[in-house]
């Protein structure tokens, strides 16, 4: 699974986005999370531009069962709750590990340029679409199945986040896809 834990001072509350929970507002926390909701919002898409939908996991770079190639991931956020111009402090991608790997993994991650990203589909797939310019590099550590803690966690993406937010057409509520 995948969160995106996103900072937003204005109200102290700290809006994590994942992929298989429920949307909880935790009170004591000030922690809202709100679901990747459906498995069409994190595909895999091969290097012939396929997508697909209905894995129960991603594999971030190689995939030896999906023909075998490098693969583009997008996930995608729906109802994402940022004011417009909202000050972020910090954004990151969470991951939960459900396999071991010890390669050594270089990701490049990405935030898509549009103010509502729509849905994926073959005819709006992943690699074609607009991204802010500044990227992430992100090497993981190796992991374990079953880890989730600060190694399977992205480098902070609050620049991408605030481009996004900062967008004129951006409105609380949108879908935001990360590449």
């Amino acid at each position: 699974p995948a969160n995106l834990d996103i900072w937003n001072p204005s109200n102290g509350s700290v809006i994590t986005i994942n992929r298989d929970g429920a949307v909880d507002p935790d009170p004591d926390s000030g922690t809202i999370t709100v679901p990747i909701v459906s498995g069409a919002d994190d595909v895999e898409e091969d290097k012939n531009g396929a997508l697909y939908t209905n894995s129960s996991d991603l594999e971030l770079v190689y995939d030896s069962s999906n023909n075998s190639s490098y693969q583009t991931i997008g996930l995608r956020f729906q109802s994402v709750r940022l004011p417009k111009n909202a000050t972020i402090t910090s954004a990151y991608l969470q991951f939960s590990a459900d396999e071991s790997n010890s390669a050594t993994t270089e990701l490049q991650i990405a935030l898509e340029n549009s103010s509502n990203s729509p849905a994926f589909s073959s005819a709006n797939n992943v690699s074609d679409r607009s991204v802010f310019s500044n990227r992430v590099v992100w090497r993981p550590a190796a992991w374990t199945s079953g880890q989730r803690g600060s190694a399977q966690r992205s480098p902070d993406l609050k620049g991408m986040v605030q481009n996004l937010v900062n967008r004129s057409g951006w409105v609380s509520s949108n879908s935001a896809s990360f590449v």
